[in-house]
């Protein structure tokens, strides 16, 4: 089975009943799951609780992030995925936020990981050679 990554969004709009993409992200999500192993990474783990903690309240960040570590694969930064970041980013000349998508995407090669579900899709199009992003909304 291919493994498949999980976006900061699509965590958040997941366990957000009131998101306009709730019902979409779960759905997308148990359809994708028959067919891919689900895996997530540290640092999206890091960046669903500082969404949460802001928006919502502490409780439910812990609830959610513990949902997700008890359900999805979790990869962790290593010395060669910081290798590997530092090559995409030197390769694909990468500046501001991106610098944070870049490691997402070294997380994933390292780990053979080759796609990713995301809501933003344009924030992955630089490494277009190197994975292939589902858009959650085409």
């Amino acid at each position: 089975m291919d493994k498949l990554f999980i976006d900061t969004n699509i965590l958040i709009y997941s366990n957000d009943w009131k998101s306009p993409f709730n019902e979409l992200t779960l759905k997308t999500l148990i359809d994708l799951s028959k067919s891919h192993n689900i895996v997530i990474s540290t640092q999206t783990i890091r960046e669903y609780a500082k969404f949460v903690t802001v928006t919502s309240n502490f409780e439910n960040a812990l609830k959610g992030i513990n949902i997700y570590i008890n359900q999805f694969k979790i990869l962790y930064e290593s010395r060669e995925s910081f290798e590997k970041w530092f090559e995409l980013i030197e390769q694909y000349k990468i500046i501001g936020k991106l610098v944070f998508d870049c490691n997402i995407v070294a997380t994933m090669l390292v780990n053979d990981v080759k796609k990713i579900l995301t809501n933003n899709p344009n924030d992955f199009i630089k490494f277009k050679n190197e994975i292939t992003v589902l858009p959650l909304v085409k």
